[in-house]
């Protein structure tokens, strides 16, 4: 019995948690006359820790203006490095959209244009190919421009 008393002695003699910390100021460390009067007392002297470094801040991706609604879904989804026929269909698709609607066109001077229909609204691509490929993946990207998500130029 004798050996758990002096246990129980012993736990209670030993302090648990360490002494506060003092807060830093926001002048700084304290003067020196006041960390001289701080070393003569009782309590062992400390050295102050300087002030961590402020964390950054975050990032923006319009400078502090609210993001724009493309940047927000060219940021969440992932339609900047997708090719534009495929980030078309798939913009229409998380939308709710039917299938866009491709409507050729045959310019002036011999070059193929699109109208895209996506959802609601069409977009006229003003820029004639010469092959209708160039020109669908042009009014694509057109389209995407206008609405804000595709900014890539190629």
């Amino acid at each position: 019995a004798s050996c758990l008393s002096s246990l129980i002695e012993d736990r209670e003699s030993k302090q648990l948690f360490p002494e506060p910390v003092p807060a830093i100021s926001a002048g700084g460390a304290k003067s020196q006359a006041g960390a001289a009067t701080a070393s003569t007392s009782d309590s062992p002297a400390t050295t102050e820790q300087p002030a961590p470094p402020a964390p950054p801040a975050p990032p923006s991706i319009s400078d502090n203006k609210p993001p724009q609604r493309g940047e927000i879904y060219s940021a969440t989804l992932g339609l900047a490095n997708k090719h534009p026929v495929s980030a078309v269909y798939e913009y229409s698709n998380r939308m709710k959209y039917p299938n866009p609607w491709f409507a050729e066109r045959w310019g002036p001077g011999g070059g193929w244009a699109y109208d895209v229909t996506l959802g609601p609204n069409t977009y006229s691509s003003p820029w004639f190919k010469a092959k209708k490929r160039e020109a669908k993946m042009e009014a694509c990207r057109y389209a995407l421009q206008q609405l804000g998500i595709f900014t890539k130029i190629m």
